[in-house]
């Protein structure tokens, strides 16, 4: 989070892609077995993220909540192949 200019907080999305978006690339493509699924669901997983943030309550590290979500993005997308 970054304090904004009327004292907001804020998600830092390009933090955010730049620390976890290869390992959430990589982690989807072993999922997913297929480059274009894996980027859809790295979106839609940044998406969750950006969206539920707030509910983010930091009893586990902040990567392994992102990567769970990814996780259930991509069974999700395995579902309906």
């Amino acid at each position: 989070m970054i304090l904004g200019s009327e004292g907001e907080e804020y998600l830092d999305m390009k933090r955010i892609i730049a620390e976890y978006g290869n390992s959430l690339l990589r982690m989807c493509f072993l999922y997913l077995k297929d480059i274009r699924l894996a980027e859809d669901a790295v979106q839609d997983t940044l998406i969750k993220v950006y969206k539920s943030y707030s509910q983010f309550k930091g009893h586990a590290n902040e990567k392994t909540w992102i990567m769970k979500i990814a996780i259930n993005v991509c069974k999700n997308y395995q579902q309906y192949q």
